[in-house]
């Protein structure tokens, strides 16, 4: 058999984004999009980089921070409420 068809017959790569959904599938988790202003998605994506955190991991924070000035529940203590 050629390399080539050798190759072809391989499972394709998971994409990352992929693999991190099929994880969040995983556990009670409901997907929310954001819509953001290329700039600003650049600047969350640089520092993301910078700071070797994922936007995701950034996002979580903001929300945090935005939870506790409007004395809504931190985000460990929403995540576990039944809804």
């Amino acid at each position: 058999m050629s390399i080539a068809k050798a190759a072809r017959n391989l499972p394709k790569p998971i994409e990352p984004e992929a693999e991190q959904a099929e994880q969040l599938r995983d556990r009670d988790i409901v997907k929310q999009t954001l819509y953001l202003p290329p700039g600003v998605h650049e600047q969350l994506r640089e520092a993301a980089f910078s700071q070797r955190k994922s936007m995701q991991s950034i996002a979580r924070e903001a929300f945090d921070l935005w939870f506790e000035k409007h004395g809504f529940a931190r985000w460990d203590e929403a995540k576990r409420r039944k809804v």
